[in-house]
């Protein structure tokens, strides 16, 4: 009920003030030659006559105005407003807050109005802007919650026309004509006497499509000259947000029509003399330019070639091609795809890093916004399996009493690498250990003179991109220890003869018999 009450008293005040057409303190012409006064140094409160509010818009020069029969005749369209865009915050009018500022890196183009505080916490400014170069009369609502709690603001915006009882909606952005909170904009009209319409056509903007916060209530009607309409949002403490509205008036229908399809895109002229900063505060255009995201199904690294590849944008977008992708180390191939997804697939050139990057402003939203750069896509490409080395201390040739300590190295990270994989050649594996790259385990060998070792085969484990090992080998050549009884010196020469392991065999018998023998006599006396 409050809202309805504030709301009333708004167009109340607003159909108290009488008309004053080309009344206002500051003034700025369009390229068409229509002049909008603005109102400055406000000291009393209709919303007509509120700070920043146009108190009238009148042509400068004759221009080709349309007919009821849809024709054109001559003529000097005035009295467009008896108060436009007067700003009300949570109920409260933004007025008289003294003169307005020249903008003087704006050409003086647009005028700042002072700061007014609502409610204690709400930090209320605007800056109205009317451009040399185009049609139309732009408002930028700023309000800033300087409060460490979050605040419910509800922006209303009340309006007093110049076509009085006579105004009607020639159409808007969603048919019929019936204006709704759907709607981004509407054009209206003076209703025709004697076949001529005395005042502008005019194309009023609310809000564009896909932003954050759209009106929660248009109340624009035929025959009523006080349309307003609303925007409530909750405002977190330290945050800005804005609201923007823009008004174009033209000779035709057809033509505020076209002014308002263009604005609602927010093109580059509706955005001058705006900061980045700022528009990035608006709340019911979309204003910033669509986020992009590369993704693939791989993991990395990955052996996998060509990598399926994805381009998600966080909105639809024209322009975008595969001519857009600066890719590093590969080719891109089977390139697809429309509004907010894309695929294609991705070919590495060599073994390395594989990247794809995606500037900004390669594409555009429905706004016009261009996209964000894209975060760096990488892929470690990797198709060649690990190479193993096996290495011991153990010296080559060996002797028949040594165990050998193995170390197993492989050029990268592997799993699924365990004791069962290494295959032994004339010995025995044991005290295996290890991870990652590096394992280690034993040979002792079951010879007393040959060969020995152990081999690992190709594809027994993989790394980490999925590459199955080569194969590995290792060898140690076994001889037999050499001791004293393996040296026998001739009598008669006295050179030192080296026996052969068949000269030690007979004696090593020998003597096994003679223990064996004694033995037995020990037994037979006992």
């Amino acid at each position: 009920m409050k809202r309805i009450a504030v709301v009333a008293l708004a167009v109340a005040m607003a159909l108290l003030q009488p008309a004053q057409a080309g009344v206002g303190s500051l003034s700025l012409v369009d390229d068409s030659g229509l002049e909008y006064f603005l109102n400055s140094d406000v000291t009393f409160t209709t919303s007509s006559m509120a700070s920043g509010a146009a108190s009238d818009a009148t042509y400068t020069t004759v221009v080709a105005a349309t007919t009821s029969a849809g024709g054109t005749t001559p003529a000097v369209l005035a009295n467009a407003f008896e108060g436009y865009n007067a700003l009300f915050v949570n109920g409260t009018a933004y007025n008289m807050n003294g003169p307005a500022t020249p903008d003087g890196d704006c050409a003086n183009r647009q005028f700042v109005f002072s700061e007014q505080t609502i409610d204690d916490d709400l930090v209320v400014t605007r800056k109205v802007y009317v451009p040399d170069n185009d049609e139309f009369c732009r408002w930028l609502n700023i309000i800033e919650n300087t409060g460490t709690s979050d605040v419910n603001v509800t922006v209303t915006i009340v309006n007093n026309l110049g076509s009085d009882g006579d105004t009607l909606v020639a159409e808007s952005s969603v048919p019929p004509a019936g204006v709704t909170t759907a709607d981004d904009w509407i054009v209206s009209f003076e209703d025709y006497t004697l076949g001529a319409s005395p005042s502008p056509r005019l194309g009023h903007v609310l809000q564009g499509p896909n932003s954050l916060y759209r009106t929660t209530v248009v109340t624009f009607v035929n025959g009523s000259d006080t349309p307003f309409w609303e925007y409530a949002f909750t405002l977190p403490a330290g945050a800005t947000y804005s609201v923007l509205n823009f008004v174009t008036g033209q000779p035709g229908k057809a033509d505020a029509r076209t002014k308002c399809q263009e604005l609602v895109q927010l093109p580059t002229n509706a955005r001058a003399c705006l900061t980045d900063e700022e528009l990035e505060q608006v709340v019911n255009f979309d204003t910033i330019g669509p986020t992009v995201t590369i993704s693939s199904t791989v993991d990395n690294p990955t052996n996998v070639s060509p990598m399926p590849i994805s381009v998600t944008f966080s909105e639809d977008v024209t322009g975008f091609d595969e001519f857009d992708l600066v890719v590093t180390n590969g080719t891109v191939s089977n390139f697809e795809g429309e509004d907010d997804l894309y695929t294609f697939d991705l070919e590495p050139l060599a073994v390395g890093k594989v990247k794809i990057d995606i500037a900004a402003d390669v594409a555009q939203d429905g706004a016009g916004n261009g996209n964000q750069k894209a975060t760096t896509f990488k892929r470690d490409f990797d198709d060649q399996g690990p190479t193993v080395t096996m290495t011991s201390p153990t010296p080559d040739p060996t002797n028949i009493i040594t165990v050998m300590q193995v170390t197993v190295q492989f050029s990268s990270d592997v799993t699924g690498f365990d004791s069962t994989d290494i295959v032994p050649l004339n010995a025995e594996i044991g005290d295996f250990s290890g991870a990652d790259d590096t394992y280690y385990f034993t040979v002792t060998p079951l010879l007393v003179s040959g060969t020995v070792g152990a081999d690992i085969r190709a594809n027994v484990c993989l790394d980490e991109a999925g590459n199955p090992n080569q194969a590995g080998q290792f060898r140690r050549q076994v001889k037999p220890v050499q001791s004293c009884f393996n040296r026998v010196t001739t009598k008669s020469a006295g050179t030192p003869v080296r026996a052969t392991l068949g000269d030690m065999l007979p004696l090593a018998a020998a003597g096994l018999t003679l223990l064996g023998l004694g033995g037995r006599a020990h037994r037979r006396k006992k």
